[in-house]
């Protein structure tokens, strides 16, 4: 796991803590694990599918937008199993499930997912 990330992180969710109730804390975000952070993206671990799923649904926005604050930068954040590959080798089963995602975001999503979700695409299968 790389430093940046971690930091990024611990930082995100000390200011979750104040947001959240200690209960849905607990529960949904103090068992996620960072990854890595690169090209303004990090990536971070849930323990399972459900796990995962109910993070992306409930959390992700609130997590985006608290790591946008921080590093005033757009960041995506792809929440999936503790084995998650990196996000360049869409070859994976991991990586099509993060193709899944993007597609999902842009069929069913707000323009600004629609956007993130090209972004996700881009890195995914590396174009430009």
């Amino acid at each position: 796991m790389g430093e940046a990330a971690e930091a990024l992180w611990e930082r995100t969710i000390e200011s979750l803590k104040g947001e959240l109730s200690s209960a849905s804390f607990d529960t949904w975000i103090k068992g996620l694990k960072p990854i890595c952070f690169e090209e303004n993206k990090l990536i971070v671990a849930a323990p399972n599918d459900f796990s995962r799923d109910w993070v992306i649904t409930r959390y992700k926005e609130q997590i985006e937008n608290n790591l946008t604050t921080m590093v005033n930068a757009e960041l995506i954040v792809v929440v999936d199993e503790d084995s998650a590959p990196s996000p360049s080798n869409p070859t994976t089963d991991k990586g099509t499930d993060y193709a899944e995602e993007a597609y999902l975001m842009l069929k069913y999503r707000s323009q600004k997912e629609q956007k993130k979700a090209i972004r996700l695409l881009k890195v995914l299968f590396d174009v430009e």
